[in-house]
């Protein structure tokens, strides 16, 4: 009863963005103009937007176009280290909060600002997919939720704070933190071992499991994966009680029966969560093979795939079987990949392969994000586009170094 009564609040509190997006769709270009425009208020008074643009406003998009280059991170990087240096410092932002990496490597790793603005236009997506992801699979409101937590190297432990939640202003955290079947402190134990660990047992010990939510299939079937093969530790854990963790150890003797049982796969799985109403993940480019995996260990559940969600930004979102721009959140152009051209979103084309383009709340203007997306039609008056693969590489290539990256790092850390 007390989950259902919190996820009802958090869906009312999803509601106005839900409206606000569904009535975006129907002419997305008033919209589109008045984001680009707050953008550029905010950096004319900011060091990075006056190195792009100057010390005046640019007075349309087609100005603004014709003084500011296309972007990419090398435009952007002393700039943000100098930010990261320094945050109150009125650079990029006068409000970054943190700062996240889009890569687990090293000499590949880029630290993007996460700005209050840049907070609030994610919310402005994932509020609305959220609510339309209820509507059309009610199943997820009888229980709670698994969202992936963004598991840092352990190197990386004390410098970022990445928790899918914390893209929600505090007072929906506080609500949606109620329905989770794991707590946030698991992506802030010593190693990604732990952590790995520690979701597992509270996986199995959640009966009323209703949504799974990770980015990359793979790393789900890992999950699964480490359910079996960690069997007999997690049923100790939570027959007793106990563990060497600093967070407190949940209990569930049926799950431990059931972990000790001889049922395996589909059947242990199915055992454990009943209720599972839900499956959210990538099920575009490459993708597709594991999540088709996935559907065949979990055949009861249906899956959601994502949309396309980088650091810098999010460009799509599920809604009402499509996948729509995000068009209440940053100001979009995207480069038509066969002309050359550099299109806003109202001129798009169905069709078209295109590379997105993002200027944010962050303080990024025009940058280029690395992937390859396709026109495939139009939800009202808004552009639906499907992934394709990144840029940079393999054209068929996963996106893993996604918000939501280092995935990949916690199932190696299972592997080894």
């Amino acid at each position: 009863m007390l989950t259902s009564s919190v996820q009802s609040a958090s869906l009312a509190a999803h509601w106005p963005l839900y409206q606000k997006f569904r009535a975006a769709l129907k002419d997305p270009r008033p919209g589109q103009e008045e984001i680009l425009y707050q953008a550029l208020g905010r950096a004319v008074k900011l060091e990075a937007g006056l190195k792009f643009l100057g010390k005046s406003f640019p007075k349309s998009y087609e100005e603004f176009a014709s003084r500011c280059p296309i972007t990419g991170f090398s435009d952007w990087e002393i700039l943000i280290s100098r930010q990261k240096a320094k945050r109150d410092a009125p650079i990029l932002s006068p409000f970054c909060r943190r700062f996240e990496p889009t890569s687990g490597s090293t000499h590949q790793r880029k630290w993007i600002p996460y700005s209050r603005d840049l907070l609030r236009e994610f919310d402005r997506a994932a509020s609305p997919w959220l609510f339309d992801l209820s509507l059309r699979h009610p199943g997820v409101k009888k229980g709670r939720h698994y969202w992936s937590l963004s598991w840092m190297p352990n190197e990386l432990r004390e410098e970022s704070e990445n928790n899918d939640v914390e893209i929600f202003p505090l007072w929906k955290r506080l609500l949606i933190s109620r329905v989770m079947a794991a707590p946030a402190g698991i992506s802030r134990l010593r190693t990604s071992e732990e952590s790995f660990f520690a979701s597992l047992v509270y996986l199995a010990a959640c009966s009323d499991l209703s949504l799974l939510s990770c980015w990359s299939p793979t790393f789900a079937l890992e999950l699964l994966k480490g359910m079996e093969l960690q069997r007999e530790k997690i049923a100790f854990v939570l027959r007793t009680g106990k563990w060497d963790l600093p967070l407190p150890a949940p209990k569930s003797r049926s799950a431990a029966d059931l972990l000790g049982s001889p049922k395996s796969g589909t059947e242990l799985f199915e055992a454990l969560w009943k209720n599972l109403a839900l499956i959210s993940c990538w099920t575009s480019s490459t993708s597709a093979i594991w999540s088709g995996k996935l559907a065949s260990l979990l055949p009861w559940v249906p899956l959601q795939g994502k949309g396309l969600w980088a650091t810098e930004g999010v460009v799509t979102i599920p809604f009402e079987g499509n996948y729509p721009l995000a068009v209440q959140s940053h100001f979009f152009e995207f480069r038509c990949l066969s002309t050359e051209k550099i299109l806003p979103s109202w001129k798009l084309e169905t069709g078209q392969k295109v590379q997105p383009i993002l200027t944010t709340g962050s303080g990024l203007l025009r940058y280029a994000l690395e992937d390859e997306l396709e026109v495939t039609g139009w939800l009202h008056r808004t552009p639906c586009l499907n992934f394709l693969g990144r840029r940079n590489g393999d054209r068929k290539s996963t996106r893993l170094n996604s918000s939501h990256g280092y995935i990949s790092y916690a199932v190696f850390c299972l592997k080894k």
